[in-house]
């Protein structure tokens, strides 16, 4: 009952996924309520034996996850625990629903399955992601074991990929999003992640690709952020202005997001170089406008130092806009070499 409740296009991909984090939340169709728990999976049959329950709470937990009833899911998982202690996938999903907010319990359900089966490689992933940033030399002991066991598993080689990379070996790292990506050639976290990882290395026309397919198989606002980077960086100045207008809204619109991330800085930063490059430099000045009202003192600090390093001799080191300061970052921007330090220091 609950395979035919599950079958179409969630049983076609799957959005849960192995190991680490769960790959996507909802995707099942609900033309009612499901809030109020009228699109949940039918109950358990409490008749079945025990391990065969175990399996149909899963299930049932999964179908859950598909109409975002993540607490319900949860308990159901409990029960199934409750009722099998040694119920490694019931242990499992629980583990890898539970992290964001509960990592001390997730970890202690990861370490009660790798007890009962040192070999599970979707724990010893998942262990792996639930380590990585801080303990990311016992992170990669625990992914590359997955991987030995599981050498096309999709998620455990994005989490080996993704300790790589901050452990510095790029060229292992990258190998590792490229067979996830054999594997399954339509994951998107495998292109987004390879994609940034191929411009961080200067490789813009692999990034370029990498975050087209990502877009094509319906990739998020990332792909086309990475996308206009790569393009901007290659020459290819009015492709880059069309996917920075999705990410930032058109030309000329005010600016009100406050205080302003980081990223939504450079990007806007990117777009002045973009808007000058192609002789639009009052469109150029708006983008910095914004820039400068929404990071304050310290963002026309940042560009004025960076210009007076840079040639520009004259500007004033005194955290104030003007139009004069306006005109020299237009300038330094119509310079190739002056220009691409100022769109990454900013």
């Amino acid at each position: 009952m609950l395979a035919g409740w599950l079958s179409g296009p969630v049983a076609a991909y799957d959005k849960i996924g192995t190991a680490g984090p769960i790959r996507t939340f909802g995707g099942a169709h609900c033309a009612k309520d499901y809030v109020q728990g009228e699109c949940d999976p039918p109950e358990v049959d409490t008749t079945l034996p025990v391990k065969q329950k175990a399996q149909a709470r899963v299930e049932r937990a999964r179908g859950l996850i598909a109409v975002l009833r993540v607490k319900q899911a949860i308990k159901e998982l409990d029960t199934a625990v409750a009722e099998e202690p040694e119920a490694s996938s019931a242990l499992l999903l629980r583990a890898r629903l539970k992290f964001l907010d509960q990592p001390a319990d997730a970890l202690r359900d990861i370490e009660s399955l790798i007890a009962l089966n040192p070999s599970n490689p979707d724990a010893l992933a998942t262990r792996a992601f639930m380590l990585g940033g801080q303990q990311d030399d016992l992170a990669l002991r625990d992914a590359t074991k997955a991987v030995s066991v599981k050498p096309d598993d999709v998620d455990a080689l994005c989490i080996r990929a993704t300790i790589l990379v901050r452990l510095g070996r790029s060229d292992e790292a990258e190998q590792d999003f490229t067979r996830a990506l054999i594997a399954e050639p339509d994951n998107p976290t495998a292109l987004l992640s390879r994609a940034e990882l191929r411009l961080a290395r200067g490789q813009m026309s692999e990034a370029e690709r990498d975050a087209d397919e990502a877009i094509s198989v319906g990739g998020d606002i990332r792909a086309r952020q990475i996308r206009a980077v790569a393009r901007v960086r290659e020459g290819k100045y009015v492709d880059a202005l069309s996917d920075l207008n999705v990410v930032l809204g058109p030309v000329g619109r005010k600016v009100t997001t406050s205080p302003i991330s980081r990223q939504f800085a450079d990007l806007l930063v990117q777009r002045a170089l973009v808007l000058s490059r192609i002789g639009r430099p009052d469109d150029a000045k708006a983008d910095l406008s914004s820039i400068i009202t929404l990071g304050g003192q310290r963002a026309i600090l940042q560009m004025q130092l960076y210009l007076r390093g840079h040639g520009f001799r004259d500007v004033a080191l005194d955290g104030k806009a003007s139009s004069g300061l306006n005109d020299d970052l237009i300038s330094c921007f119509l310079n190739d070499a002056c220009g691409r330090g100022l769109a990454l220091k900013i």
